[in-house]
């Protein structure tokens, strides 16, 4: 997996958590304002209720003095601050109710992300772990295939040098042949002669047995130079054998190289797979957030107008 995908994978689960965190605060603030609304309907609970005991008191005692009556509820008004007050106290409970779903919308969305979070983040971490790990069997593969290939080259150097020593033991090796050759004829000749002149015979033989004393030493010589080619050829072997094993050990190299290079592929396609994902997470945030910076300005104006509605109740208490 390239480092690139990584992060720009890394940098999307970034943006994913500070898109979350942002849905946190806009959950925060509504509940303040949830808080605030619950205690305005409080507040308007015990003036209708404060209300509710002047009108009861009033009707079971119609005879009362207006000083009576207004020292049980200090509020001219009653019927029409009964109104209003069950008019702000539905117009609360519709902006509560509003603000309870989108509560409950903002936690199920900003569950939904921290889930899909998660599964995104597991999935950029064992994608990580696996290209770790085959980059690291992708490296002693290559570290094998180059102990694979010095061991051939200098299998092939050593046959290379057995070669030459060889070709020069079968130099001297026809060097001797061609000097046995010789001698033989020599020989051949001296026997000739021999039965030619029978004057010369102590001294043909004498010279026969010298030559026979080196033929013999020259076919020591020969003997010894076969031996020694034979060791040379059986080294050879051995040394070939040892070239073909180092071969088969590049080869089964390579072919791990190759094997550990299409799983590399195959983890970096799993991690554009996961990249496209974190993608489509950071696309429905956004809409998520769109969506909350177009419903602010809708809560911004009911606060407005309700305190609006409320300065003439006040106004006319006062």
């Amino acid at each position: 997996m390239p480092a690139s995908e990584l992060a720009a994978a890394q940098s999307s689960i970034r943006e994913s958590r500070r898109a979350i965190d942002t849905g946190e605060q806009e959950t925060l603030r509504i509940r303040d304002e949830l808080a605030s609304t619950m205690r305005d309907i409080q507040r308007l609970t015990a003036e209708l209720h404060m209300a509710t005991i002047a009108t009861l008191k009033l009707k079971l005692n119609p005879n009362q003095s207006a000083t009576k009556i207004k020292s049980l509820y200090p509020y001219p008004n009653c019927c029409s601050l009964r109104q209003n007050a069950e008019g702000d106290r539905e117009a609360l409970k519709v902006r509560a109710d509003g603000y309870l779903s989108e509560l409950a919308r903002q936690e199920r969305l900003l569950e939904e992300r921290a889930r899909e979070r998660d599964l995104l983040a597991e999935q950029a971490r064992a994608a990580t772990e696996d290209a770790e790990v085959w980059r690291a069997r992708w490296t002693d593969a290559e570290s094998a295939a180059a102990n694979a290939r010095l061991q051939s080259d200098e299998c092939a150097n050593e046959i290379a040098r057995l070669r030459d020593t060889l070709e020069g033991k079968d130099r001297e090796l026809m060097q001797c042949k061609s000097a046995l050759s010789k001698a033989e004829l020599q020989v051949q000749n001296l026997g000739q002669k021999n039965t030619e002149s029978g004057e010369a015979a102590g001294l043909a033989r004498a010279e026969v047995e010298a030559l026979s004393s080196e033929v013999s030493r020259l076919r020591e010589a020969l003997g010894r130079a076969e031996a020694a080619r034979g060791a040379l050829e059986l080294e050879a072997v051995h040394a070939r054998v040892a070239a073909e094993e180092a071969r088969a050990k590049a080869a089964a190299a390579e072919a791990d190289a190759a094997v550990a290079h299409e799983s590399a592929a195959v983890e970096r396609e799993n991690a554009r797979n996961a990249n496209f994902l974190l993608q489509s997470a950071k696309e429905k945030e956004r809409d998520v957030t769109a969506e909350v910076q177009v419903r602010q300005p809708y809560h911004g104006y009911c606060s407005t107008a309700t305190v609006h509605y409320f300065k003439p109740a006040h106004s006319h208490l006062l």
